[in-house]
């Protein structure tokens, strides 16, 4: 039932993420990449303080004895912002599979890091990945 879920999970992510990525270029002639990152972080607040509350029914948020959390946050929250200014430079057919490109430093750093396995099937998507990456990438 886990597995399930976490599948359900992925699936609205990919949805959501790809139907805000769509449709951030209607909303770049009428606010700066800037504002949006604002609006955007309003929009994650939105979202994040509620859930908080219903799964631990208490707005605790144990900063310093998980610190890399922190550091995670602010990773997301650079890397959510510069896909705004490159979204606002580039056309989205080109800049939302390009930027599909963490999954590889994903892969990568847990291989190094986390000791995960690399076999030859993580190398095919990897190389797949960055093939298909270059093909949707073409004007």
């Amino acid at each position: 039932m886990n597995k399930l879920l976490g599948i359900f999970f992925l699936v609205f992510y990919i949805f959501a993420v790809g139907v805000g990525s769509f449709l951030q270029k209607f909303v770049m002639n009428k606010v700066t990449p800037f504002q949006l990152e604002v609006i955007t972080a309003i929009g994650m607040f939105v979202i994040s303080v509620p859930a908080l509350l219903f799964a631990q029914k208490n707005l605790n948020i144990p900063i310093f004895s998980a610190p890399l959390s922190l550091l995670v946050g602010l990773l997301f929250a650079l890397g959510s912002f510069v896909y705004v200014l490159a979204v606002s430079r580039l056309p989205v057919s080109i800049a939302a599979p390009v930027s599909t490109g963490y999954v590889v430093v994903a892969i990568v750093l847990s291989t190094i890091f986390l000791k995960d396995q690399m076999t030859f099937l993580k190398i095919l998507g990897i190389f797949l990945t960055v093939v298909g990456v270059a093909i949707l990438s073409f004007q």
